[in-house]
């Protein structure tokens, strides 16, 4: 049904469509996102969220994954306005507008600061000039495989004798916070831990290698392809 959904005239089409491209494999398992008619309108409003974000941060621009970031935090304001008291605005009613029906009409607004938040949170990772630093992607993913080292040498040894690169796996994990890999209301909490946590990025390195440990029956039984299958 989001076939059709296509990039409306901005100063940079293409940088639009190459959002809405990811956009719409966003969550694919929430009805708020695939149900017609109105999935349309709130898909296009968490591609105006990062399409804005990456054309005031040409540093760093948009990179795949940050889609699932954008999603979770629409998603999640979306079901309530609970959160209007906290911004000091009286509470009100879903918007009727055409742009997000049955959705506040604050809701974009605040999904755009809250997701620029956790991007800032993350955003060696998205840095490409970072990519071989220990704080950008490939310093994360080696952070998770010394870890799976440390705490469970016979699982390490096992994947590496399969030729079973880390980063087959990790890179998403790293780029979406996990968000892929869960439930939305297990998403919700894990985030609720990681942005309690003094250092969130290594956070999710210890939670990541706790899944990786927390299956190692059934990968120390697995070949190459097995292997992958669970853990992605």
């Amino acid at each position: 049904p989001h076939s059709v959904l296509r990039a409306p005239p901005c100063p940079n089409s293409f940088l639009l469509s190459e959002v809405i491209k990811d956009v719409l494999r966003t969550h694919p398992d929430l009805a708020f996102y695939i149900s017609p008619p109105q999935s349309s309108s709130r898909l296009l409003g968490v591609a105006r969220i990062l399409y804005v974000w990456a054309r005031l941060n040409q540093g760093v621009k948009y990179v795949q994954g940050m889609n699932e970031l954008a999603g979770v935090v629409f998603f999640v304001l979306a079901q309530s306005s609970d959160w209007l008291g906290g911004l000091g605005l009286p509470p009100g009613p879903a918007s009727s507008s055409s742009a997000h029906p049955h959705v506040h009409p604050m809701c974009e607004a605040l999904a755009y600061s809250l997701t620029g938040a956790l991007l800032t949170l993350n955003i060696d990772v998205y840095t490409s000039g970072l990519d071989g630093s220990a704080t950008g992607v490939a310093g994360r993913v080696q952070v998770v495989d010394d870890l799976v080292a440390l705490h469970d040498p016979a699982l390490h040894a096992h994947l590496s004798n399969l030729s079973l690169s880390p980063s087959y796996y990790l890179l998403r994990w790293v780029t979406t916070l996990l968000s892929r890999e869960f439930t939305m209301p297990d998403v919700v909490s894990l985030w609720d831990g990681m942005l309690s946590a003094a250092d969130a990025g290594r956070w999710i390195s210890y939670v990541s290698a706790c899944m990786v440990m927390r299956v190692r029956a059934g990968l120390l039984s697995s070949d190459f392809q097995e292997a992958m299958e669970t853990l992605q």
